[in-house]
């Protein structure tokens, strides 16, 4: 107290406001109206980029649509936080066909910027660096002088490359989610799976990167932390 008193006004305010901070900071943490997270993933890119910080909450309406919060464990992290696009709750019923997400036999992926795998031959990957759309990082060898690469889905309309989409072929079987749902499926033809009640199914924006319910299974709803409420971009 002796030490506030000999300080200036000015400095007294600023403690005052940075303490308050704090403590509402920690109130809003810990009672989860807000919480604020880094994305250590690509896996919901482009919609949140891997290092990015973004806000949850547990205050607003859960909807298809939204970007979730959840608690997750494995065997090689124990229990943490994950984040993934809410796609379906329970009855609802999610096919794959061509890569394409249907739920409730409706086309889910219209209007949402995804990431897909596309073939490009060296000169188109050499544009594309020179340009800087693509990172090195992007890149993989896939045979002679192509590569594969990770692109979001607007920018291979605009360049034209819409039909150089890598899929995996549909009777190629995914062992990991051959022992998850006892189904000869992969990423690209998965179900058709109808949600039970109670659980969500959640996948990645880029889809080829993410370990998403088609790996890791039904999200309890009781396991929801909120939603992504804000980017810190």
């Amino acid at each position: 107290m002796m030490f506030l008193s000999k300080l200036k006004q000015p400095y007294k305010t600023i403690l005052l406001v940075v303490g308050i901070l704090i403590v509402l900071h920690s109130v809003l943490a810990n009672t989860g109206i807000l919480t604020i997270y880094k994305s250590p993933t690509i896996a919901n890119e482009p919609a949140i980029k891997s290092n990015t910080y973004f806000l949850v909450s547990n205050l607003p309406k859960i909807k298809k649509r939204d970007i979730i919060s959840f608690k997750h464990i494995d065997q090689f992290l124990g229990e943490h936080q994950r984040i993934y696009r809410l796609v379906a709750k329970g009855n609802d019923t999610v096919e794959i066909i061509d890569g394409v997400l249907f739920v409730n036999g409706q086309n889910f992926d219209q209007n949402l910027a995804l990431i897909h795998l596309y073939v490009l031959n060296r000169d188109e990957t050499k544009n594309l660096l020179k340009e800087k759309i693509i990172k090195n990082s992007n890149l993989m060898m896939f045979k002679g002088d192509e590569f594969l690469i990770s692109l979001p889905d607007d920018v291979a309309k605009e360049k034209g490359f819409l039909n150089r989409l890598k899929l995996k072929p549909k009777n190629e079987v995914d062992k990991s989610i051959m022992r998850l749902y006892g189904k000869e499926w992969n990423i690209d033809h998965f179900g058709p799976l109808t949600i039970p009640q109670g659980k969500y199914f959640v996948m990645g924006d880029n889809r080829p990167n993410a370990e998403d319910s088609r790996y890791i299974g039904f999200i309890d709803e009781a396991d929801v932390l909120g939603k992504v409420v804000f980017i810190l971009d």
